[in-house]
């Protein structure tokens, strides 16, 4: 499958971020997150007569327009990292990666036929940066990055690497699916308003005295401890991490040629740091449930051969579009 990039560009936010809003602390829980990355990926067919250059200009044009504007609602996703290790963003508008790819001489029903998972790094931007642990981050272009790649067909694929310290799976969730209701509406129009809420100074302190005597004086220092004494144990610890996309909506990111008729994550060997990896996707299509698991070789030549776990699941499915 051959990978031919046409153009990369940065999309900047379409509306300045005020300066208050410029230094972006991260939450307690954001710290202590580990430096890896979300990476989504949709898959559309063609659902459009028009002719494949038409096409390209109407999807590339509407695309970055609408994810210029939904940046200025997302705008930490346009930031950098003050410095390394550093629990401040700067949010100065550095943008976002957009790249713009195509796929020769392959179908996309073609590629869903007997998906081929290894391949789907291919349709995420930045991938060179996941070929090595050294710097996974540092070697990010942009903290938030989004690939579109094109078949000859016409279908598309839109992939993502979103530094995981910034948004959690439901907050990326929200991401896309505003980013494609601007993009369907081409305003803000469609999109959900959020109003700040007026608080007081009286009202916040009565609020800040009750959190502190619910939490004791040691609540935060009792986090940093356990942090400590698990990172002590990590050497002698199998660790699994399991996540569910299931309820987020995914099937549901139109950016107006219809919805997705396959979405998956990439799960990154590299940036998964050792860790077995399990995530469950709610597959659009038949209403199942999708398990995507990393695991160790030995671990999943066992899964593989197991009768009773083959009694309900089918190992790399087709996808096969309506």
């Amino acid at each position: 499958m051959e990978i031919i990039i046409l153009s990369k560009e940065i999309v900047k936010p379409s509306t300045p971020t005020p300066p208050n809003l410029i230094n972006h602390k991260l939450c307690r829980f954001d710290q202590l997150a580990l430096d890896t990355c979300i990476t989504p990926i949709f898959f559309y067919k063609n659902n459009n007569p028009l002719s494949e250059i038409n096409r390209a200009n109407i999807v590339d044009n509407r695309l970055k327009n609408s994810l210029s504007k939904t940046l200025t609602l997302f705008y930490p996703l346009a930031s950098e990292l003050s410095s390394e290790n550093s629990i401040f963003v700067d949010c100065n508008d550095n943008g976002v990666l957009y790249v713009d790819a195509r796929i020769k001489d392959v179908r996309l029903d073609e590629f869903l036929q007997n998906p081929d998972i290894s391949l789907l790094i291919n349709v995420l931007p930045q991938n060179a940066s996941m070929s090595s642990k050294m710097n996974y981050v540092q070697n990010l272009e942009t903290l938030v990055s989004i690939q579109v790649t094109r078949f000859d067909c016409g279908g598309v694929v839109i992939g993502g690497v979103l530094f995981h310290k910034l948004l959690d799976g439901a907050a990326m969730s929200k991401f896309f699916n505003t980013w494609a209701k601007i993009a369907r509406c081409d305003d803000d129009d469609g999109v959900e308003k959020i109003t700040p809420l007026d608080f007081t100074s009286s009202s916040l302190l009565k609020i800040f005295l009750r959190m502190k005597a619910l939490e004791g004086d040691d609540a935060l220092d009792s986090i940093v401890n356990m942090e400590t004494q698990v990172g002590s144990l990590l050497p002698e610890l199998d660790i699994y991490n399991f996540s569910s996309w299931c309820r987020f909506g995914l099937y549901d990111v139109d950016f107006g040629w219809g919805k997705p008729i396959f979405v998956a994550p990439f799960i990154d060997t590299i940036g998964s740091l050792n860790m077995q990896q399990i995530i469950l996707v709610k597959n659009g299509m038949n209403g199942g449930i999708e398990a995507w698991i990393l695991g160790n070789n030995e671990e999943m030549l066992e899964l593989d051969k197991d009768e009773e776990f083959l009694a309900y699941a089918s190992p790399n499915p087709s996808v096969h579009a309506p």
